[in-house]
């Protein structure tokens, strides 16, 4: 089965779903995704997201960079690898062309910074997404950040369909760990890393027996970006009902 996989390339959930695939299936394809223009400074940002924030952004870099959870450049190209970059989101049908060129199956995406449009989705059979909550609770762009706010004992990862909304396509595998002694979302985000080839080896097992399950999600909550304001509302959950 060739797969592709969409990803900033970064972290424990980046590294773990390209070792994954790599180890499980036929990976034909890493597309990495740059980085949106944000033109805040630095006090900016420190006044809309507030000192606890800027400590667990800072944690989860220095996490990153001492235990270098990159995804190799050099290993890609050693094992045939193709690689691409999406640098604006006016890229989706150019990377969509280059993906069918490569003969590109089931694409995976894990840590990605472009919503994917209806015309990339309708361009492969199957494109899913490697999310770091127990959906449908926590949909939105940090999810264990609003865990750890709200003191959750239990955090998880799913994979999911990816449809037109944020996070609410069907769902076809969920992990779970508990929350860590070290309350920093790099801990949890490590923690749920060591789970993730077990979800993306069921997903694929499940894919080449043509068994996929499909849970449709009910409910849930979405919490948008960590800022001050959000969190002194109370993360202004919208649900889904």
């Amino acid at each position: 089965m060739r797969t592709a996989l969409l990803t900033h390339g970064n972290g424990p959930k980046s590294v773990a779903a390209y070792r994954s695939l790599r180890e499980h299936s036929d990976l034909a394809a890493v597309v990495f995704s740059g980085r949106r223009r944000q033109r805040r400074s630095l006090s900016e940002r420190f006044q809309r997201y507030g000192g606890w924030y800027a400590g667990q952004v800072a944690a989860g870099r220095v996490w990153t960079k001492v235990r270098r959870l990159r995804i190799p450049h050099a290993e890609l190209r050693a094992n045939g690898i193709d690689t691409e970059s999406w640098k604006t989101p006016r890229d989706d049908a150019r990377v969509a062309a280059w993906l069918k060129e490569r003969e590109v199956e089931v694409v995976f995406v894990a840590g990605f910074n472009f919503l994917l449009k209806r015309d990339f989705l309708e361009s492969f059979p199957i494109v899913l997404n490697i999310h770091s909550s127990l959906l449908p609770e926590y949909r939105g762009p940090r999810p264990v950040l609003w865990g750890l706010l709200n003191g959750e004992r239990t955090f998880g990862s799913t994979v999911h369909h990816i449809d037109e909304g944020i996070d609410t396509g069907d769902i076809v595998a969920q992990v779970s760990v508990p929350r860590p002694w070290v309350p920093l979302e790099i801990a949890v985000e490590h923690r749920l890393a060591q789970r993730v080839p077990d979800a993306v080896k069921s997903v694929l097992d499940h894919l080449a027996k043509g068994t996929l399950p499909r849970t449709k999600q009910n409910g849930g909550s979405y919490y948008p970006e960590p800022t001050l304001e959000h969190r002194s509302r109370g993360g202004v959950a919208v649900r889904a009902d």
